[in-house]
């Protein structure tokens, strides 16, 4: 309701009135719900002339101890008002003009607004229930799966010196909702159970049973449509109509295993959540066929499938033909989807003829169906689902035949969705399933279950900030850096940089001139690598983040360790080796030349100057908390270690903005706010002159920062900057120690559902890592250092495996060094990873690989 008197009446302190006038409506002014309509107070008349009423009155600051006056025995429910997280550490001065970085709206969110208000029939979402949050799990996991993809991509087609662009305003708050959004299940996990059970089905020669309902909680249960004897990791639940496993369940086979197996079900959708326990509600629409969608809500639901249906990581592969009235502008960022404007013969031409062609292929393997046919591994790839999404109002005899070919007997792996106005009773006929959708957020029941739902909707302003997310993720123009986040030109360094101890005084010469828009030889400068064709392809499997981060960075094998120099720097396993006895090369006089290790290799990170005095905050890696004074429950330091986080990289920050970064979306207890914050700033202690790292409060306007403790991220900028603008071997040497603070990928291992106000900052980090290791490796080689040219390349894909210009300067170093056998173990695991992306090798590195094998 702070949000709401903020929003509307442009001052959140008149919360109270309107909880006043709408008691009737709300209880509880603390428990308000998407659909509510509630009394504005009549607002102050506009004077004549003016266009708009006059802005509220200014408030005062609060003074006190926010800590103290709310720690006196409140114990309420806190929402958290709709402000906005700051980006992250972006001081400004009052004399600093401040700048609209948000860009001009996008042509798809302007095309999805306009057409959304020119579809037929067009819901009035905002008096429908917005589901995005509760029965979002499978929406969410998809868009952040596909925003990492399409990111990771972007980077790699970024110039050096540039930033990939990122979402404002909305747009912004809605990828901010969606990774707080936490999982009801673990879609990974969904799919390893369903891969288990199909794989002991086919060890005994069974299909796959046809699956009406699957409802994920604790459990995941499937309500069958036929009885069945369950396959393991299942086990009855009552009957034999119904599976059940536990989400705790020991009896998955292993991943090299569940490699092997299809998923039984690609084409489950989620319908809704239980109205009861809100319980996720998926059906599979191979099973069902044809599904009409009838009533008021009928295009908003159909909308909500089709994104879906583009995003699922529970499906290797779909095809979707969509009406652009239903869902539009998705298809322009979406390769799985194919717009139409109608329902035109090269639609139910092209349904047509990938019926027929599982039909023949059912024909010639001498299956009758086609969960008979996924038994086998005949015809692997033939069984993509392909869906029509359409409207038949537009043309009801078209409709009708899609309905017809979807339901032809054998059935295969085709389904369509039919909005309608009116059909059939809702139920099951041999028309298909019918389900009448209302906007007040009527209960469904699965046909042939007892299972009832609320069907899934997302809502008008949702919709358009998923479909601008992904088109700016897709955005081929990058961007230039946001200047408020770099340090000074020349910052102050730690001396153990430098030999002596001594600062450099650099001269005119030493510095690096940036380059100018007249030096790139063209007014906009040098573009991007264009983006490749397939940049969009396959939205990525569950754990394709996983699969990157375990990419490219292993431990050498014991015979490759010899003769390395004692200080060479340990790679994780998994990486290239980095300390293998370089061979005579024709092409490199590295091994008698280059200085030894032993002699060039800086001083330790700038970590050690801070241990005694301050409390240091890791985030280029995994997240810890270095030099903290006292002690913190076990059951309380992730938040406390989110918030030291959160407080290292936004200075004077109020404690609205603090609860709506750890607990987004989610009501939170006065007294929880209060108590971790309490523990936290006994946890990191007190500094050696008495004050607290985490003061009471910042200043007067009740702002929360954090004193004397530093942040590997910062110290990295100030050893960057000064490296990437110093020529010579005290440049070099500030850019080898920032590569030393880089630990992995920053914020690694940070759970999928906190630290989402992180994700623009670690998109800058990924930008300035690679950035440095790419300058250091280049100088290195200039040098003919190539062994450390390949730290630096390697210490970069630490942080970005999926670094494309930086695997260059790889492989460039090993066939440097003549460590042939290296080279192609790097190439093979540069296909891996496009393979997990879903893309090819860039043409510049296919280039550099063929340049490299005509000089072996």
């Amino acid at each position: 309701m702070w949000g709401v008197a903020d929003s509307q009446l442009g001052d959140p302190t008149k919360w109270r009135q309107i909880a006043e006038d709408n008691r009737d409506v709300v209880s509880d002014p603390n428990v308000i719900h998407p659909g509510d309509k509630l009394a504005l107070p009549s607002q102050q008349a506009t004077p004549p002339g003016q266009d708009t009423p006059p802005p509220p009155p200014e408030k005062k600051p609060q003074k006190q101890d926010q800590d103290k006056g709310e720690n006196q025995g409140q114990d309420t429910k806190h929402e958290t008002p709709d402000k906005q997280v700051p980006a992250p550490d972006r001081e400004q001065t009052p004399d600093s003009p401040h700048k609209d970085l948000s860009p001009e709206p996008s042509p798809s969110r302007e095309h999805a607004s306009k057409a959304s208000a020119d579809a037929p029939d067009t819901t009035d979402t905002g008096a429908a229930v917005s589901t995005l949050m509760v029965t979002g799990g499978v929406v969410a996991a998809g868009v952040i799966g596909g925003l990492f993809v399409r990111r990771a991509l972007q980077q790699r087609r970024r110039r050096r010196g540039r930033r990939i662009p990122m979402p404002q305003g909305k747009a912004a708050q809605t990828e901010a909702d969606l990774r707080a959004a936490e999982p009801l299940v673990d879609l990974q996990l969904l799919a390893q159970v369903l891969r288990t059970a199909a794989a002991h089905l086919a060890e005994e020669e069974r299909p796959f049973p046809t699956v009406r309902a699957v409802v994920l909680g604790r459990t995941i249960d499937l309500y069958l449509g036929e009885s069945a004897p369950p396959g393991a990791p299942f086990a009855a639940a009552g009957n034999l109509e119904r599976w059940t496993c536990p989400v705790t369940t020991k009896e998955l086979l292993s991943a090299d295993e569940l490699d092997e197996v299809d998923l039984p079900l690609p084409g489950l959708v989620t319908l809704g959540a239980t109205a009861e326990d809100q319980r996720l509600v998926l059906v599979d629409l191979e099973s069902i066929g044809v599904l009409h969608l009838t009533g008021p809500a009928r295009h908003v639901v159909a909308r909500s499938l089709a994104v879906e249906l583009a995003l699922t990581p529970l499906a290797d592969a779909v095809e979707v033909q969509l009406s652009e009235d239903l869902a539009p502008g998705l298809a322009s960022v979406c390769e799985r989807l194919t717009s139409h404007q109608e329902l035109s013969e090269d639609v139910v031409g092209a349904l047509r003829a990938h019926h027929a062609e599982q039909q023949r292929a059912l024909t010639v393997l001498g299956v009758e169906s086609l969960r008979a046919a996924r038994l086998t591994a005949a015809g692997a790839g033939g069984w993509t689902p392909h869906v029509v999404l359409a409207d038949a109002g537009a043309d009801p005899a078209a409709a009708a035949t899609v309905g017809e070919v979807a339901r032809q007997e054998p059935r295969t792996a085709t389904a369509v969705i039919i909005t309608a106005e009116e059909h059939a009773d809702a139920g099951e006929d041999d028309t298909g399933w019918s389900l009448h959708t209302s906007v007040d957020g009527a209960v469904v029941v699965v046909p042939g279950t007892e299972v009832a739902c609320v069907p899934h909707v997302i809502g008008d302003e949702d919709y358009q900030d998923i479909v601008e997310l992904l088109a700016t993720a897709d955005a081929d123009q990058d961007e230039p850096a946001r200047e408020q986040g770099r340090p000074d030109p020349l910052p102050r360094l730690d001396v153990s940089v430098f030999p002596e101890g001594e600062m450099p005084r650099p001269r005119p010469g030493d510095i690096e001139q940036p380059r100018t828009k007249a030096d790139e030889g063209d007014e906009e400068g040098p573009q991007p690598s264009p983006a490749p064709e397939n940049r969009q392809a396959g939205t990525p499997q569950p754990n394709v983040i996983a699969q990157l981060a375990d990419l490219g960075l292993a431990e050498p094998a014991e015979g490759d360790k010899e003769g390395a120099a004692a200080d060479e720097p340990t790679a994780r396993p998994g990486a290239t080796p980095l300390t293998s006895e370089p061979a005579p090369t024709s092409g490199s006089d590295d091994s008698k030349d280059a200085p030894d290790l032993a002699t060039t290799q800086p001083p330790a990170a700038p970590t050690s100057s801070h241990d005694e005095a301050s409390v240091l905050v890791r985030v280029l890696g995994s997240v810890e908390i270095e030099g903290a004074r006292g002690k913190v429950e076990t059951k309380r330091r992730r938040a406390a270690t989110e918030l030291v986080a959160f407080l290292a990289c936004n200075r004077g920050v109020e404690r609205p903005v603090i609860e709506e970064a750890l607990w987004r979306g989610r009501s939170v207890q006065r007294r929880t706010v209060t108590e971790l914050i309490s523990r936290t700033r006994g946890w990191l202690g007190t500094r050696p002159d008495g004050s607290y790292f985490f003061p009471v409060i910042a200043d007067a306007d009740s702002r929360y920062s954090l004193e004397g403790v530093s942040l590997d991220w910062k110290q990295f900028q100030e050893l960057a900057a000064y490296g990437e603008r110093t020529s010579g071997e005290q440049g070099t040497r500030a850019l080898r120690q920032a590569l030393e603070l880089v630990r992995g990928r920053p914020f690694a291992g940070v759970p999928p559902f906190r630290y989402g106000w992180a994700e623009p900052l670690i998109q800058d980090m990924i930008s300035e890592i690679v950035d440095a290791a790419e300058i250091l490796a280049e100088r290195y080689m200039v040098q003919g250092r190539a062994r450390e040219a390949l730290w630096a390349a390697v210490k970069g894909l630490e942080a970005a495996p999926e670094a494309e210009q930086l695997r260059r300067h790889q492989f460039t170093a090993l066939h440097a060094l003549g460590d042939m056998d290296s080279l192609q173990r790097a190439v093979a695991e540069l296909d891996a990873l496009n393979d997990a992306l879903g893309v090819e090798a860039d043409e510049a590195t296919l280039e550099t690989l063929r340049n490299l094998m005509s000089s072996a």
